[in-house]
């Protein structure tokens, strides 16, 4: 692996770091092209059934071409054993570093090892891995966004006959650690809160973040006879699953729901009425941040970092870099997602009664 130095490239590259850290939204880095140290990534992605991951996937390969930086994608639909497999060819076929979307998050302590005696880079990619050597995890603020959500569903229920908010909890998958974060985050907003105010009947996780897990959780407290006034979805697939239930009581609208994802489903339940909000995570923030964190772990160069979180290995403290995300509702959808091309307005309005 040839390490180039690039002295005016390195502050450049520093400075655009901080700059990141202020303005995510507006990320649009120069950094300098990579050609010439001949750099290959391996992009490990669990599976491309969440709509962004797909978007992510594109968008990384075309941003590394450009830096003339070779990307290896391997996708492992959605099984842990088979993405295990793909991190051990990318290692034996030497790449420079590893950029991994975890199916499971302490599923991967033998691959992580390996690539760390072999000297290979790794970035947690969105969601972290524990029990071995990594370099970076680099993510949104999951408790923000769980603060998020929970904010939106309780601030949408307007007055319940007694007084009382009843809220359901859909959590996303349990061996993806942003779910726990997620969690903490949406705890922190009930503890935050009126006690007296807020009920929670009902919390679940759903395993492989499937809708069928929220459709059978709504249909089986509303079978109960309970009234469900706000739904937190950890995502915006749960959250299509509530609905769904929801929308079989002709009940679809009359609860506040909440997920996150901006998935062009969940923008149209917004301007149609039946879905509150969503989190939006800005089109290529991540993706490209990963090329340009990448760039630099790869030529060893350092970069700033507010954070750092424990994975779990030998009291290792990864640095932990955290992009900004916005809430989306009726009111800024056409500033955010459309005017951002992350989705079109045709396609958005294409069932509501707005033009």
């Amino acid at each position: 692996m040839k390490k180039g130095i690039w002295i005016i490239g390195a502050i450049l590259l520093l400075a655009v770091g901080v700059f990141f850290f202020r303005n995510a939204k507006d990320f649009e880095p120069q950094m300098p092209r990579a050609e010439e140290d001949d750099y290959t990534i391996g992009l490990s992605f669990d599976s491309l059934v969440v709509e962004r991951w797909q978007r992510d996937m594109e968008t990384f390969v075309s941003y590394a071409n450009e830096k003339g930086i070779e990307v290896n994608v391997q996708i492992a639909n959605d099984d842990v054993a088979l993405q295990k497999e793909q991190i051990k060819e990318l290692i034996q076929a030497k790449v420079d570093l590893l950029v991994i979307l975890p199916g499971k998050f302490d599923a991967f302590v033998e691959e992580l090892r390996l690539a760390e005696r072999e000297g290979i880079k790794v970035i947690a990619y969105d969601r972290l891995l524990t029990g071995g050597e990594i370099d970076l995890y680099l993510s949104f603020d999951d408790k923000v966004i769980g603060e998020n959500l929970a904010s939106e569903v309780l601030d949408g229920i307007e007055e319940t006959p007694d007084g009382k908010k009843n809220i359901v909890i859909i959590n996303g998958d349990p061996d993806d650690f942003n779910s726990k974060l997620i969690n903490e985050g949406i705890k922190n907003i009930m503890e935050q809160s009126d006690p007296d105010s807020i009920d929670i009947i009902a919390e679940v996780w759903a395993a492989g973040w499937r809708e069928g897990k929220a459709f059978d959780i709504i249909e089986k407290t509303l079978n109960q006879g309970m009234r469900i006034d706000g739904i937190i979805a950890a995502n915006d697939t749960l959250a299509t699953g509530a609905i769904q239930a929801l929308a079989e009581r002709s009940l679809a609208g009359e609860v506040v729901v909440a997920g996150q994802d901006a998935e062009l489903s969940a923008c149209q339940r917004i301007v149609e009425g039946t879905q509150r909000a969503t989190i939006y995570k800005p089109l290529n923030a991540l993706s490209q941040a990963a090329v340009d964190y990448g760039l630099l772990l790869m030529r060893d160069e350092p970069f700033e970092y507010l954070e750092s979180i424990d994975n779990d290995f030998q009291n290792n403290v990864v640095p932990y870099v955290k992009l900004e995300t916005i809430v989306v509702d009726q009111a800024n959808m056409d500033e955010i997602i459309i005017e951002s091309g992350f989705h079109d307005r045709e396609s958005v309005y294409i069932n509501a009664n707005q033009k």
